[in-house]
């Protein structure tokens, strides 16, 4: 028990380390400076669901679309390209917050 203890506790930290590096690029790729706790929760979120690799893709993906100047919509749309990664979706992200 001690060791999955001990497990859980190094992926935490791991886990933080690589949200701040996300955070760190989602900056240097001029995206914004407003990351309120709660998005950083989304992105831990799907760190451990997708793992660095995939969410700092969905950072690139989300630098490279133009259009979208609201720092919330920026955020969506990149949560929308994550949960199509996690969903097994390969085409470009439409409607990242769909009403229907």
């Amino acid at each position: 028990m001690t060791k999955q203890i001990e497990a859980i506790k190094q992926r935490s930290e791991e886990i933080a380390t690589e949200t701040e590096f996300i955070v760190t690029q989602w900056r240097a790729l001029g995206l914004n400076d407003f990351f309120p706790a709660s998005n950083k929760a989304v992105i831990r979120r799907y760190l451990r669901k997708l793992g660095l690799n995939e969410v700092f893709d969905a950072v690139e993906i989300t630098s490279a679309k133009h259009g979208i100047d609201n720092d919330e919509d920026r955020f969506r749309y990149f949560c929308g390209v994550c949960n199509h990664k996690l969903n097994g979706d390969c085409g470009e992200v439409t409607n990242a917050n769909p009403t229907t």
